[in-house]
């Protein structure tokens, strides 16, 4: 992995802590869903779309590494509904295709969030606690890591697309490049 690939995850998962300490839910769900597509986004075919590379990552390394209660296309719909317009609804749940994602956080326990559902006949909810989430992410990307480094093709496929990895550029470094097109 590169330098400034890794770097930028460490930096995703430290923000994605400073929101969940300061009670950012909404935030923290951003950056887990968009750090979810990142990684998805490393092996994507060609002819692929972020909604296969996104399940597909899911289901190979979150809901392997801690199961959540739902799926990946649920998750993918959770992450439409929060990231295009920060709701919890999404295409997919208004045409029937997944059950919609609602969240406990915090001390919440998810078995009372289940059960308010349940009284309000909210029967195609499935709830996840943000914390489970988390944790599922922050696994997955471990168990990711390591396979990836197993297998030299896939290493390989991760190097060419992480040139393009936003990075930090000193201002000597651009100073220095301009002297050589002055001189």
């Amino acid at each position: 992995m590169t330098e400034n690939l890794y770097n930028g995850i460490l930096s995703i998962l430290t923000a994605i802590d400073l929101c969940l300490e300061n009670k950012l839910i909404l935030p923290a769900l951003m950056l887990i869903y968009s750090s979810i597509d990142i990684v998805g986004s490393l092996e994507r075919k060609e002819d692929e779309g972020t909604k296969a590379s996104f399940t597909r990552w899911v289901d190979n390394y979150i809901l392997k590494a801690k199961p959540l209660g739902c799926t990946a296309l649920e998750l993918y719909g959770a992450r439409c509904g929060i990231l295009h317009a920060l709701a919890a609804e999404s295409d997919l749940y208004k045409d029937g295709k997944v059950r919609m994602v609602i969240y406990a956080w915090g001390t919440a326990k998810s078995d009372y969030l289940k059960a308010t559902s349940k009284l309000l006949e909210r029967e195609r909810d499935v709830v996840v606690h943000v914390l489970d989430l988390t944790e599922a992410f922050k696994l997955g990307l471990v168990n990711y890591l390591i396979d990836v480094n197993k297998d030299p093709d896939r290493v390989a496929i991760m190097k060419s697309k992480v040139e393009k990895v936003f990075g930090p550029l000193s201002t000597s470094v651009v100073s220095d490049f301009l002297k050589l097109f002055e001189e």
